[in-house]
Protein backbone atom coordinates (compact mmCIF):
# COMPACT_ATOMS: atom_id res chain seq x y z
CA UNK A 1 0.00 0.00 0.00
CA UNK A 2 2.77 2.12 0.83
CA UNK A 3 4.59 1.60 -2.72
CA UNK A 4 1.58 2.75 -4.15
CA UNK A 5 1.20 5.50 -2.59
CA UNK A 6 4.29 7.02 -3.39
CA UNK A 7 4.17 6.40 -7.09
CA UNK A 8 0.85 8.46 -7.02
CA UNK A 9 2.57 10.93 -5.27
CA UNK A 10 5.39 10.90 -7.55
CA UNK A 11 3.33 11.40 -10.26
CA UNK A 12 0.80 14.39 -9.35
CA UNK A 13 4.16 15.76 -8.26
CA UNK A 14 5.65 15.39 -12.22
CA UNK A 15 2.03 16.36 -13.34
CA UNK A 16 2.40 19.58 -11.07
CA UNK A 17 6.21 20.62 -12.26
CA UNK A 18 5.80 19.90 -15.59
CA UNK A 19 2.82 22.16 -16.01
CA UNK A 20 4.20 24.81 -14.23
CA UNK A 21 7.29 24.33 -16.38
CA UNK A 22 5.03 24.81 -19.28
CA UNK A 23 2.98 28.34 -18.18
CA UNK A 24 6.33 29.88 -17.46
CA UNK A 25 7.82 29.35 -20.58
CA UNK A 26 4.33 30.46 -22.19
CA UNK A 27 4.49 33.27 -19.90
CA UNK A 28 8.00 34.74 -20.71
CA UNK A 29 6.76 34.27 -24.60
CA UNK A 30 3.68 36.37 -24.45
CA UNK A 31 5.17 38.71 -22.35
CA UNK A 32 8.92 38.94 -24.53
CA UNK A 33 6.09 39.41 -27.82
CA UNK A 34 7.66 36.06 -28.96
CA UNK A 35 10.50 36.00 -31.25
CA UNK A 36 10.33 37.58 -34.33
CA UNK A 37 12.64 36.54 -37.20
CA UNK A 38 12.95 37.66 -40.80
CA UNK A 39 15.53 35.55 -42.47
CA UNK A 40 15.41 37.54 -45.63
CA UNK A 41 16.88 40.29 -44.58
CA UNK A 42 20.53 41.31 -43.34
CA UNK A 43 20.63 44.70 -41.35
CA UNK A 44 23.61 44.37 -39.97
CA UNK A 45 25.31 47.28 -41.25
CA UNK A 46 24.08 50.45 -41.43
CA UNK A 47 25.74 51.74 -44.22
CA UNK A 48 25.17 48.95 -46.37
CA UNK A 49 21.01 47.37 -46.51
CA UNK A 50 20.99 44.26 -48.14
CA UNK A 51 16.94 43.06 -48.63
CA UNK A 52 15.88 39.60 -49.95
CA UNK A 53 12.85 40.17 -51.94
CA UNK A 54 12.27 36.47 -51.32
CA UNK A 55 14.66 34.43 -49.51
CA UNK A 56 18.48 33.65 -49.58
CA UNK A 57 18.11 29.89 -49.29
CA UNK A 58 18.27 28.47 -52.67
CA UNK A 59 16.74 25.12 -53.43
CA UNK A 60 15.98 24.83 -57.21
CA UNK A 61 14.45 21.26 -58.19
CA UNK A 62 15.58 21.09 -62.14
CA UNK A 63 11.87 21.21 -64.35
CA UNK A 64 11.86 21.46 -67.69
CA UNK A 65 14.43 22.97 -70.18
CA UNK A 66 14.44 26.28 -70.66
CA UNK A 67 14.89 27.67 -73.84
CA UNK A 68 16.85 31.15 -74.66
CA UNK A 69 13.96 33.65 -74.95
CA UNK A 70 11.71 31.99 -72.27
CA UNK A 71 14.49 32.31 -69.72
CA UNK A 72 14.12 35.80 -67.63
CA UNK A 73 10.33 34.99 -67.47
CA UNK A 74 10.91 30.61 -66.58
CA UNK A 75 14.16 30.64 -64.67
CA UNK A 76 14.02 30.32 -61.22
CA UNK A 77 15.51 33.73 -59.31
CA UNK A 78 16.44 35.19 -56.35
CA UNK A 79 15.84 39.01 -56.34
CA UNK A 80 17.82 41.18 -53.68
CA UNK A 81 18.58 45.07 -53.49
CA UNK A 82 21.32 46.69 -51.77
CA UNK A 83 20.37 50.14 -50.04
CA UNK A 84 23.97 51.99 -49.35
CA UNK A 85 23.90 54.91 -47.16
CA UNK A 86 25.61 57.61 -49.50
CA UNK A 87 26.31 59.91 -46.30
CA UNK A 88 28.15 57.08 -44.50
CA UNK A 89 29.85 56.07 -47.64
CA UNK A 90 31.37 59.48 -48.89
CA UNK A 91 34.61 59.21 -49.96
CA UNK A 92 35.31 55.74 -49.17
CA UNK A 93 36.35 52.65 -51.55
CA UNK A 94 33.69 50.02 -51.03
CA UNK A 95 34.00 46.36 -52.54
CA UNK A 96 30.57 44.40 -51.91
CA UNK A 97 31.23 40.47 -52.84
CA UNK A 98 28.25 37.94 -53.34
CA UNK A 99 28.86 34.81 -53.03
CA UNK A 100 26.87 30.99 -52.59
CA UNK A 101 27.74 29.20 -49.65
CA UNK A 102 26.54 25.99 -47.73
CA UNK A 103 26.50 24.39 -51.56
CA UNK A 104 24.95 21.38 -52.61
CA UNK A 105 24.63 19.96 -56.14
CA UNK A 106 23.59 16.64 -57.47
CA UNK A 107 26.46 15.29 -59.27
CA UNK A 108 24.24 15.01 -62.67
CA UNK A 109 23.69 18.99 -62.60
CA UNK A 110 27.73 19.40 -62.94
CA UNK A 111 27.74 19.87 -66.52
CA UNK A 112 27.20 22.58 -69.08
CA UNK A 113 23.29 22.75 -69.40
CA UNK A 114 22.74 23.63 -66.02
CA UNK A 115 23.03 27.85 -66.02
CA UNK A 116 23.20 29.96 -63.65
CA UNK A 117 24.09 34.20 -63.63
CA UNK A 118 23.63 37.24 -61.46
CA UNK A 119 22.97 40.47 -62.96
CA UNK A 120 22.69 43.53 -61.29
CA UNK A 121 21.08 47.19 -62.07
CA UNK A 122 21.70 50.50 -60.59
CA UNK A 123 18.37 52.06 -61.88
CA UNK A 124 19.79 52.30 -65.61
CA UNK A 125 22.38 49.72 -66.69
CA UNK A 126 22.26 45.88 -65.92
CA UNK A 127 25.74 44.70 -65.30
CA UNK A 128 26.64 41.06 -65.12
CA UNK A 129 28.29 39.71 -62.44
CA UNK A 130 28.46 36.40 -62.98
CA UNK A 131 27.65 33.84 -66.24
CA UNK A 132 28.60 29.81 -65.45
CA UNK A 133 26.96 26.61 -65.44
CA UNK A 134 27.39 23.10 -63.57
CA UNK A 135 31.14 22.71 -64.02
CA UNK A 136 32.47 25.55 -61.94
CA UNK A 137 30.91 23.21 -59.02
CA UNK A 138 34.07 21.48 -58.89
CA UNK A 139 35.53 19.23 -55.88
CA UNK A 140 37.67 21.73 -54.33
CA UNK A 141 34.40 24.71 -54.75
CA UNK A 142 31.98 21.78 -53.20
CA UNK A 143 35.29 21.69 -50.70
CA UNK A 144 35.04 25.07 -49.51
CA UNK A 145 31.14 25.05 -49.72
CA UNK A 146 31.82 28.50 -51.10
CA UNK A 147 31.32 29.93 -54.85
CA UNK A 148 32.34 33.70 -55.48
CA UNK A 149 29.74 34.93 -57.92
CA UNK A 150 31.10 38.40 -58.67
CA UNK A 151 30.88 41.86 -57.43
CA UNK A 152 30.58 45.63 -56.90
CA UNK A 153 33.21 48.01 -56.33
CA UNK A 154 33.80 51.72 -56.22
CA UNK A 155 37.88 50.68 -57.58
CA UNK A 156 36.40 49.19 -61.17
CA UNK A 157 33.88 51.84 -61.39
CA UNK A 158 31.01 49.28 -60.79
CA UNK A 159 29.45 50.58 -56.90
CA UNK A 160 28.09 53.92 -56.65
CA UNK A 161 26.83 54.88 -52.68
CA UNK A 162 24.25 57.31 -54.36
CA UNK A 163 22.63 54.11 -56.11
CA UNK A 164 20.74 51.47 -55.26
CA UNK A 165 20.79 47.85 -56.98
CA UNK A 166 18.65 45.57 -57.94
CA UNK A 167 20.39 41.73 -58.13
CA UNK A 168 18.52 39.14 -59.59
CA UNK A 169 19.99 35.16 -59.32
CA UNK A 170 18.69 32.94 -61.43
CA UNK A 171 19.21 29.38 -62.30
CA UNK A 172 18.08 26.76 -65.10
CA UNK A 173 18.38 24.39 -67.35
CA UNK A 174 19.29 24.94 -70.54
CA UNK A 175 17.19 23.22 -73.39
CA UNK A 176 19.65 22.05 -76.44
CA UNK A 177 17.33 19.74 -78.01
CA UNK A 178 18.40 16.42 -76.54
CA UNK A 179 17.49 13.91 -74.31
CA UNK A 180 17.57 15.66 -70.93
CA UNK A 181 14.76 13.86 -68.99
CA UNK A 182 17.46 12.48 -66.67
CA UNK A 183 18.28 15.83 -64.84
CA UNK A 184 15.04 16.12 -64.41
CA UNK A 185 14.12 16.70 -60.08
CA UNK A 186 17.84 16.93 -59.66
CA UNK A 187 18.65 19.18 -56.96
CA UNK A 188 20.79 22.20 -56.02
CA UNK A 189 20.61 24.17 -52.71
CA UNK A 190 22.98 26.58 -51.18
CA UNK A 191 22.95 30.40 -49.54
CA UNK A 192 23.32 33.43 -50.84
CA UNK A 193 25.55 35.28 -49.45
CA UNK A 194 26.57 39.30 -49.45
CA UNK A 195 29.54 40.62 -47.88
CA UNK A 196 31.03 43.78 -47.73
CA UNK A 197 34.61 45.66 -47.04
CA UNK A 198 34.94 49.65 -46.68
CA UNK A 199 38.31 51.83 -46.27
Amino acid sequence: MKFSKFIMVLVIASVIVVSLVLGLTYAFYTSNDGVNTNITTSNEDPRLVVTFNQSQYINFNVGIPIPDNKIDEQASKSIFTINPDDTKLSGKDVAITVSLVNLSIDDELKINDFKYDLICNDGTNDSTLVNGDGTDFTSEVLSDNSLSLGGLSTSANTFDATKDYTCTFRLWLHETNSDQNSLMGKNFSGVLKVSSAYK
